[in-house]
């Protein structure tokens, strides 16, 4: 839903934002300026929140072509109880099937709710379009203001400083495309070491560009006004840019008491400095700020210890892990009902007391299992309109998914109980519930009376020519993999035919090969790891006296895909090992060694 998004958007944000402050304090123990990890953090926390669901949708929409290669087995097994008065089970049968009864009305109870709540999105949208309307309002105001009182200003030269002379507003640096100087008429009776600071701390907030990222910030909040950690962060921008062009200005030259009682005198000038200066970068800002500018002025950036940067350090870290394991939900909104989350199958208990309906009344009703109908439910020919993901297509992935659900009398599947056992791949799962709906069934049957059967059925995804007979069950005989022969021939393990006369196995000598310590040469497939693909390569080679691998001898015991292959034969070229000894004698031996293809999470 709507809320779950904002909320973790929050979360998401709070931890960019701890994350921002701890590297802040480590780069002011150094002395360096931090307006940058401000900038980044409101850039992060803006975007990502919103780039998530987005990039997730395109994701789960992508439309695969059509491919003849798709492969379909049929099963139907009974994979939960379903208890009738005329069923004998046991008490721990019993026990799994009251234990079903109450996870199924939970599931209800959650279901029911989201659809009593489906009020809320309508209703947090419109408060967030009125809110985001009269805040932008707010801001088209102010820069109506601020413009109006630029063109009103009369330009001037001041102690050799192109600025705009103004009354009752700055000094202050505004403008995007070109930011400008704008002093009040008061600045010019000012002392000249006074004057030149004022000027000096406008022109480097000028050089810059202060004003863009005051801008930025100010949009952000107002596009996203329920995101407290998103306020936070601009006003935290704010004090970062003013405290480095507070840095700036006492390099070029000034006592750093004296630009104190400056900043004093310049908020004195003002009733409220930060109403008239939203979009301004101003010596003058904000007067809540102006105590830790001070102190910064004041502080020695070497006085942080080795303890406290190494918390720092830490506390960064906690704060960035904290945000990578902030789930932003894929949708925006709460799920389609297309793709339902609970499941309407269950388990149901039905007390022997209640009188005994008809066979026709309990068939109208009553979900079945193979087991239990005397006709089980049917594929028709000529109904599978399968397409295959285009990415794992294009990647040459295949692999399974072992779902469940429900045909009714009419042979149509009920896609609101489809619930996954099994998948391979998160986009063989969609393709496999977008295509269910489109799917015919021979309906089961009970004494000639047509009833609902759950069906678990498996759907393979081969990128094999030849295609598998769909009413076959398991389908072993017709199954070939993406090379196109045949499964048996290609998952025969290795024998010791491949190995060479005067190799020894790895029982036979004193001290066997091992791999030589090393940064790895493994490359990973790009196009695997694009679709985030994982798996396993079972090699066996030939390890010579010299501890080169004889890629000759190079045979697959088992892999999980032919790019992984191509990876492992291609890293062996590089690979040294410390070759087998019998009898203080280097020999070739048989080594078999797996190599694991794993995504960091």
């Amino acid at each position: 839903m709507m809320l779950t998004w904002m909320l973790a958007a929050m979360l998401f944000t709070l931890c960019v934002g701890v994350a921002a402050a701890a590297t802040e304090r480590l780069l002011r123990a150094h002395g360096r300026a931090a307006r940058g990890v401000w900038i980044l953090a409101l850039a992060v926390a803006a975007t990502w929140p919103v780039v998530v669901p987005v990039v997730g949708s395109l994701v789960a929409s992508t439309e695969a072509v059509s491919s003849p290669a798709v492969a379909i087995s049929s099963t139907s097994s009974a994979a939960a109880m379903q208890l009738t008065p005329d069923t004998e089970l046991s008490a721990w049968t019993r026990a799994l099937a009251i234990k079903q009864l109450i996870g199924a009305h939970m599931q209800r109870a959650a279901t029911l709710f989201a659809s009593r709540t489906a009020w809320i999105n309508p209703a947090v949208l419109t408060v967030w379009g009125m809110l985001s309307g009269v805040l932008l309002l707010r801001l088209l105001i102010a820069a109506l203001h601020v413009r109006r009182l630029t063109r009103s200003a009369t330009p001037a030269v001041v102690d050799g400083n192109a600025v705009l002379l103004a009354e009752g507003f700055g000094p202050a640096s505004v403008g995007w495309r070109s930011p400008r100087v704008v002093v009040p008429q008061w600045v010019l009776a000012l002392d000249t070491p006074l004057r030149a600071l004022v000027l000096r701390h406008e022109t480097e907030h000028c050089r810059s560009r202060d004003p863009r990222f005051v801008w930025c910030a100010a949009i952000a909040t107002a596009v996203m006004p329920w995101n407290a950690g998103l306020w936070w962060l601009a006003r935290r921008l704010r004090l970062a840019l003013e405290l480095d062009c507070d840095a700036r200005t006492l390099q070029h030259g000034g006592d750093p008491r004296t630009y104190a009682k400056l900043l004093l005198f310049m908020t004195q000038q003002h009733d409220a400095p930060a109403a008239h200066l939203r979009l301004a970068s101003s010596l003058a800002a904000s007067r809540s700020h102006l105590a830790t500018r001070i102190s910064a002025m004041q502080q020695n950036s070497k006085l942080m210890s080795r303890g406290a940067r190494l918390a720092a350090v830490g506390l960064a870290a906690l704060a960035l892990i904290g945000a990578g394991a902030t789930r932003i939900p894929d949708t925006l909104v709460e799920p389609s009902a297309a793709h339902p989350e609970v499941p309407a199958v269950s388990a149901v208990v039905v007390d022997t007391a209640t009188p005994a309906r008809t066979s026709a009344e309990r068939a109208g009703d009553t979900i079945y299992f193979e087991f239990q109908v005397e006709k089980p439910a049917a594929m028709r020919r000529g109904t599978i309109h399968m397409v295959y993901p285009q990415m794992l297509r294009m990647a040459q992935v295949e692999g399974t998914v072992l779902a469940s659900f429900v045909v009714d009398e009419q042979g149509v599947a009920d896609v609101s109980t489809f619930k996954v056992l099994r998948s391979d791949h998160q986009l063989f799962t969609n393709a496999v519930r977008t295509a269910l709906s489109n799917f015919l069934y021979v309906p089961a049957e009970i004494k000639g009376q047509r009833v609902k059967q759950l069906v678990q059925q498996s759907f393979q995804f081969s990128l094999a020519r030849t295609p598998v007979d769909s009413t076959a069950r398991g389908g072993a005989a017709n199954r070939t993999d993406a090379a196109g022969k045949p499964a048996d021939a290609a998952s025969k393990p290795a024998d010791a035919a491949s190995k060479p006369a005067d190799a020894y196995f790895e029982f036979q000598v004193e001290k066997p090969a091992a791999m030589r310590p090393g940064p790895s040469t493994m490359m990973y497939p790009p196009m695997l790891r694009s679709a985030e693909v994982e798996g396993t390569v079972l090699a066996s080679f030939v390890v010579d006296e010299l501890g080169v691998v004889d890629l000759s001898t190079f045979t697959v015991v088992k892999a999980d895909h032919e790019l992984f292959t191509r990876a492992v034969r291609t890293a062996l070229l590089e690979m040294r090992f410390v070759p087998a000894e019998v009898g203080g004698r280097k020999v070739k031996q048989l080594v078999q060694q797996p190599f694991v293809f794993r995504i960091p999470k």
